[in-house]
């Protein structure tokens, strides 16, 4: 194989550095991190199964399930051939062949879509480490080829272990995971390739696979196109082709599965904002999900393209600098349901700037920009322990505290990105380290009374789930505290199990209730239900849970109860 050359040193000759590299970070990142809760990521989790065990992208047998964990099923849609991701498929064709042996494997032992389901999830999070990894590794090589080996180092260190790379594209299988990957792929063959077809080719793929996997980096891919054929002309043909197939293939996907050009993905659909500069100003500095507060290296990054736009490369860095604010605009003018990016940790629409925002501090980790000034080197130092610890923090113990949901969901309430006294790194810390040190506050008088519970669930062959309201009232002298707080209580959440004569056959996920309810007060919980697939006559149990405390009914508190009928 003939070696692509740049620097006086070849990429095949660094592979043993990046396989290093790669193992190191994927070390690290199944080391430290938790199982995916998000129901974001479930589509990309599960379709690699479904397409290899099933040979279809049908999502209706697996329905019952995936509601019992997440809830309403909101990323699928309806299609003439039945329920279909919502969202784009290409991060899990791209993952089938890898995943392969393992379903081939675990097809002796594992039977109902419930198990398929936790097995989907258990791989998912092996799965993120592994891919982000990658990015880490081919991060290295770009790196090292436009900054030098000393930078390189630095700027790979702050990448892998100080951006959303560990706190969120490591820990589930977000768009962002595979959209930064792709992005890094086809710069370093832009970088590397010196205006070959060949290499033109596969940074024009990477591209297009990056639009494909998260539609809103094309305003990424744009700049990056045009430093490409700026550069070199010859670039324009392999641009302009796999650009006008990969187009055609999507709409032509999106038209005919899920009946728009569009594809009706959920999260795109745009409004403006009454208050367009506040918006702003939460995108880069509110509490929850500001970039400065996440990533403070990016006021450096600024600075660096400043000091390197009169050097070699000032052509590409200048690219960055345009994608960066073109994804800021995007967000903050035309932008999807919420800004904030729903359930996550930090600022995730931001997610694909963040290798070109680290790759901006090369100018000043020269050793003449570096010994410069001494404010500069603790200001950068500074800014970079700061991002390796709320990005440790994001990766060990996020969600920890339950920020996002209570006391009321960020979705319902995204001022809530504002409070400086309650943000999800506060939270986190307090629900780990102050919970864990002080003995739980539990209910003292475990009494309680339902309502709304009806006598009788009947479900035809066709229902996949109904909603049941269930009001509870607190016939105490004590308030119940429905959320975590300083002082150690503990979520209070009203669960729900479905049983024949053997035991539980399905156990729902449990619904926070919310709210602190006084003596005398009432709360209402909407329950989905989702009824077992093999038809008969169950009991369904409603009641309330104190988390890491225990439910009523271990305190002799008796359930609410229904007789359910799957026909």
């Amino acid at each position: 194989m003939r070696s692509v050359q740049r620097g006086g040193m070849s990429i095949l000759r660094r592979f043993p550095e990046s396989l290093f590299v790669f193992a190191l970070a994927a070390a690290v990142y199944l080391a430290v991190g938790r199982p995916p809760g998000t129901a974001d990521t479930l589509p990309t989790a599960l379709l690699p199964v479904l397409v290899l065990k099933d040979g279809s992208q049908r999502f209706d047998a697996y329905l019952p399930a995936i509601e019992a964990e997440v809830g309403e099923a909101y990323f699928l849609r309806e299609t003439p051939q039945g329920l279909r991701s919502a969202y784009p498929v290409a991060p899990a064709l791209l993952l089938a062949p890898f995943y392969a042996p393992f379903v081939k494997a675990a097809e002796d032992r594992l039977e109902t879509p419930t198990e398929w389901l936790a097995w989907a999830r258990a791989a998912e999070r092996i799965a993120a480490a592994l891919v982000t990894a990658l990015g880490v590794a081919l991060f290295s090589l770009l790196a090292r080829a436009l900054a030098g080996r000393g930078a390189a180092l630095a700027l790979t260190l702050i990448y892998a272990l100080g951006t959303s790379a560990f706190s969120l594209q490591a820990q589930a299988l977000w768009q962002h995971t595979f959209a930064c990957v792709f992005l890094i792929g086809a710069l370093l063959a832009a970088v590397t390739g010196k205006g070959s077809l060949r290499s033109a080719f596969v940074a024009a793929i990477c591209l297009a696979l990056m639009v494909a996997t998260r539609r809103t980096s094309l305003v990424i891919a744009l700049p990056i196109g045009v430093w490409m054929v700026l550069t070199h002309r010859r670039s324009l043909l392999p641009l302009a082709l796999v650009a006008l197939t990969g187009g055609l293939a999507l709409l032509s996907y999106n038209l005919k599965v899920l009946g728009s050009l569009t594809g009706g993905d959920p999260s795109a659909a745009p409004f403006r904002d009454p208050e367009m500069l506040g918006t702003l100003a939460a995108l880069l500095i509110s509490p929850a999900r500001g970039l400065l507060v996440y990533f403070p290296l990016a006021l450096f990054s600024a600075l660096g393209w400043w000091l390197g736009r009169r050097r070699e490369g000032s052509e590409l860095r200048t690219a960055f600098a345009i994608a960066v604010l073109a994804q800021i605009l995007l967000i903050w003018q035309w932008r999807w349901n919420c800004w904030w990016g729903g359930h996550c940790f930090g600022p995730r629409y931001l997610a694909e700037t963040l290798p070109l925002l680290t790759l901006l501090l090369a100018p000043l980790l020269t050793p003449e920009a570096w010994a410069e000034s001494r404010f500069r080197r603790a200001g950068l130092a500074f800014a970079a322990m700061w991002g390796f610890l709320v990005h440790g923090i994001g990766a060990a113990l996020y969600p920890a505290g339950g920020w996002d949901a209570v006391p009321v969901s960020v979705d319902r309430q995204p001022e809530r990105c504002w409070d400086l006294a309650d943000n999800p790194l506060h939270r986190a810390l307090s629900a780990h380290f102050g919970n864990r040190a002080r003995k739980p506050e539990t209910v003292k008088d475990w009494r309680a009374r339902y309502r709304g519970v009806p006598d009788c669930l009947t479900f035809a062959s066709g229902d996949r789930s109904q909603v049941v309201e269930v009001e509870v009232r607190n016939p105490t002298e004590r308030s119940w505290s429905g959320y975590p707080k300083p002082n150690g209580s503990r979520l209070m959440t009203m669960g729900w199990q479905i049983l024949d004569a053997d035991g539980p056959v399905v156990t729902g996920t449990p619904q926070a209730i919310l709210k602190d309810i006084a003596p005398g007060g009432t709360a209402r919980c909407r329950l989905r239900i989702t009824p077992p697939e093999k038809p008969g006559h169950y009991l369904l149990r409603i009641g309330l849970v104190q988390e890491s405390v225990g439910s009523f009914e271990e305190h002799g508190v008796p359930p609410a109860s229904a007789e359910l009928i799957r026909l």
